[in-house]
């Protein structure tokens, strides 16, 4: 993985991913909560990729954080389903901003 990454070949969802980590300055992170119905992304203090009516969309952000960890975009943070942004991904953030 390099700088010459293609921003295009992302997801809308790795992307939205992405800029959450960049613009919280935080980790992304898995939850399981009744206010997301189930398993979701989630990031800063109350933010949630999810849609309580259709589990469709938690699942599918939740498929793109782990594709965004295979490509070496985001790593584990040391906390369990806790994630952060590479290098790689911050120079991707910048693309993408």
């Amino acid at each position: 993985m390099h700088s010459t990454f293609d921003t295009q070949t992302l997801s809308e969802e790795q992307r939205d991913v992405i800029r959450a980590a960049a613009a919280h300055r935080e980790k992304v992170f898995i939850q399981r909560s009744s206010r997301t119905g189930g398993r979701a992304v989630c990031y800063g203090h109350h933010d949630a990729f999810f849609d309580r009516r259709d589990r469709e969309v938690a699942q599918r952000y939740l498929e793109a954080l782990h594709e965004l960890v295979q490509l070496q975009i985001l790593r584990s943070a040391g906390v369990s389903e806790h994630y952060e942004l590479t290098n790689v991904g911050w120079e991707i953030s910048r693309k993408l901003s």
